[in-house]
């Protein structure tokens, strides 16, 4: 407890001391001041990109558009496993096709829920994608 007292003692100005004692204060406290705005410049120049070869933070509208594309190419993914798997479930006969239903739905679920839609993408017929029919 007593360290962390002796630090702010060092912002109280010294009395009764000598002049000198006085002006070593003051040039303590002018180079801590100094320091600290040279800091927050600093961090200002990084954060907005202006220090060469430092990118700086993301703007709001950077990380909108970011999290945009990320969304499109996860409901593409989607799109593809959906297609993938219900020309593999059309293919395939008996328990296989049950469990290639099974990640079907696990993936329309998933794409309902990325895109906030009630209905999931159109499914194509087995007759279409040259299976032997439901």
């Amino acid at each position: 407890m007593s360290r962390a007292f002796d630090l702010f003692k060092i912002l109280a100005p010294p009395l009764g001391n000598t002049a000198a004692e006085v002006r070593q204060w003051r040039w303590v406290m002018a180079s801590t001041v100094y320091g600290l705005v040279i800091a927050f410049v600093v961090h200002l120049a990084w954060i907005s990109g202006a220090i060469p070869g430092v990118d700086g933070n993301a703007s709001a509208t950077e990380v909108a558009e970011l999290s945009k594309e990320l969304k499109m190419d996860r409901q593409q993914r989607l799109e593809t496993d959906i297609f993938n798997t219900r020309r593999r479930q059309c293919i395939a006969g008996g328990a296989l096709r049950d469990a290639y239903a099974t990640e079907l739905s696990k993936l329309m679920g998933q794409w309902r829920a990325l895109t906030h839609s009630e209905t999931g993408p159109e499914l194509l017929d087995c007759a279409d994608l040259g299976g032997n029919g439901e």
